[in-house]
């Protein structure tokens, strides 16, 4: 497996998707490349952003979250758990890092975006097998740092299934899934970096066993918070709803 770097210049406030960012990609893409696609330069380019003189950031954080937990339920009140987009997120996602006087929300819809992305790039390029993921970064469970993450994924299986089959041992495999909107984004992101790198897009081709196709919805990937193996350590949490 290898990822491409794509570098672009500093993007602003309603710079345009496609002349300004996907503008660098370079001249070549080959079927079956997956392309990702950082969620902050997608919000700053929809103008999905809202002035840091504007709003407190916690009055901001609850308004754009579904369901959210304040601060003191937190080790140190540094962040506000929340729930938005069928995930658990710190403060809705809203970044204030790298993006001037504004604070970046999420994108708008960000599988209506990647099938855009995909459509686009697909017709420039004369492409039919191709992934988009649109990302962010996030901490883990009793980890330290953050790891990409995928926010919306389009044009690919976003599982290789072991289910069925045996493992080394003989052993039927009953559970195993490889998730690969998130493995992919986690590799990617770690390119991209956190910081000036000016990396918002990086290109992965020579992904093993992975199957393209445009059929593929976020239902097939997204499990409802009753399926979820972590649902003991959130259920009972005291949630509260935005009104």
């Amino acid at each position: 497996m290898k990822i491409e770097a794509v570098t672009t210049e500093r993007i602003e406030v309603n710079d345009d998707i496609f002349k300004d960012v996907l503008k660098n990609l370079p001249d070549t893409i080959h079927e079956k490349t997956i392309i990702v696609i950082s969620s902050k330069i997608i919000s700053l380019c929809e103008g999905n952003v809202v002035l840091k003189t504007d709003i407190e950031k916690d009055e901001l954080i609850k308004r754009e979250s579904e369901m959210f937990l304040e601060r003191s339920f937190v080790q140190g009140g540094y962040l506000m758990h929340t729930y938005k987009n069928n995930m658990i997120m710190p403060s809705a996602g809203i970044d204030a890092s790298n993006t001037g006087d504004y604070y970046a929300l999420l994108p708008a819809d960000s599988y209506a975006t990647a099938r855009q992305i995909h459509t686009w790039v697909c017709e420039k390029y004369g492409l039919s097998d191709l992934g988009i993921i649109i990302t962010d970064s996030r901490s883990t469970l009793l980890r330290g740092g953050v790891v990409g993450y995928s926010l919306a994924y389009y044009g690919f299986n976003p599982f290789y299934n072991y289910r069925g089959g045996n493992d080394l041992y003989n052993r039927r495999m009953n559970v195993s899934q490889s998730n690969y909107p998130d493995s992919l984004a986690a590799a990617a992101v770690l390119v991209m970096g956190e910081g000036t790198e000016s990396i918002p897009i990086a290109m992965i081709t020579d992904v093993p066993r992975i199957e393209f196709g445009t059929e593929y919805t976020r239902n097939d990937f997204e499990l409802h918070p009753d399926q979820d193996m972590y649902m003991p350590f959130y259920k009972g949490a005291p949630w509260k709803k935005n009104q």
